[in-house]
């Protein structure tokens, strides 16, 4: 422990995973039926504040969610952890809390600290400063989402190519830097997971990780698998509900995960191409209890 840590009135839950592995789904569906998630939040439904947070800390050491771990160089240096524990708490218990609380919960509790009802954020970044956020919040409750590796390689690559496509139509048009004169960001936010094998590799690293904070954390911690979710939806959902702290109401958990759609459960198998691919690394999803045809 690094700091004194604040009395907390709810610990909150903090959902952890590797990319494209259905953070967001089950983040939107636990809000859904009562767990506060966050007043402003991005396109990915992650809170802007513990976004922020979580790029600013990989930043501090180098590092960037598909590079996650010279993390461990903050993580073991004594005096720049304590200094951005510091730094940490100091946001979350000041008006920057608003764009998390937003500004009448703020005015009421003043910092997350004080929030006496069910809340927590996404964040797959989560899964590498996690040690950093227990210091601060010893009692917090984890959930850790997985998904089939090939999937989520695949999930990375369709995402960069989109994100290149838009890249190369600004580029045709002449008046796009009259008004971007900067980026402030690339035109991709990953060059490493271009290739399948890397989009492997990376959530191997992911999910070695969070399985040692589940390990360490005991009942605290629950892992789940987005298949397993996806081919029961209500079962699980009323154990997340359990888990967090939520009562469970047939009606609302029935009408959040009405939504689900099954068929996106190993989506991967449909295509030649990366069945193929998944036969060639079978060996690495095997640690996590997956299989090239599905779970192992």
């Amino acid at each position: 422990m690094f700091i004194h840590s604040q009395p907390v009135a709810q610990p909150p839950v903090i959902i952890i995973g590797m990319h494209r592995s259905g953070t967001s789904m089950i983040s939107r569906l636990l809000e859904q039926v009562g767990l506060f998630m966050g007043w402003q939040k991005d396109n990915n439904h992650e809170a802007r504040l513990f976004g922020f947070l979580n790029h600013w800390l990989l930043q501090q050491a180098g590092a960037a969610w598909d590079h996650p771990e010279p993390i461990a160089d903050l993580l073991n240096n004594e005096e720049v952890r304590r200094l951005v524990l510091f730094y940490m708490q100091g946001l979350m218990t000041t008006r920057h809390a608003i764009s998390y609380t937003g500004w009448r919960m703020f005015l009421r509790y003043h910092d997350v600290h004080k929030l006496p009802f069910p809340w927590g954020w996404k964040d797959p970044r989560n899964t590498y400063t996690l040690p950093l956020w227990l210091d601060i919040f010893p009692q917090a409750k984890i959930i850790h989402v997985m998904r089939h590796g090939v999937d989520v390689a695949h999930s990375l690559r369709t995402r960069y190519e989109k994100q290149l496509a838009r890249g190369q139509a600004h580029q045709e048009k002449a008046t796009y830097y009259w008004l971007h004169s900067k980026r402030r960001e690339g035109f991709v936010n990953t060059l490493r997971c271009v290739s399948l094998d890397e989009g492997v590799a990376l959530w191997q690293s992911y999910l070695q990780e969070a399985q040692i904070h589940v390990a360490h954390l005991g009942e605290r911690a629950i892992e789940l698998h987005y298949e397993d979710f996806l081919q029961r939806p209500q079962e699980h959902m009323e154990a997340l509900m359990q888990f967090v702290g939520l009562p469970i109401r047939a009606a609302a958990v029935e009408q959040a995960v009405g939504v689900v759609n099954d068929a996106r459960a190993f989506a991967y198998r449909r295509d030649p191409n990366l069945s193929a691919f998944a036969l060639t690394v079978q060996d690495r999803l095997s640690p996590f209890g997956y299989g090239a045809d599905g779970f192992d």
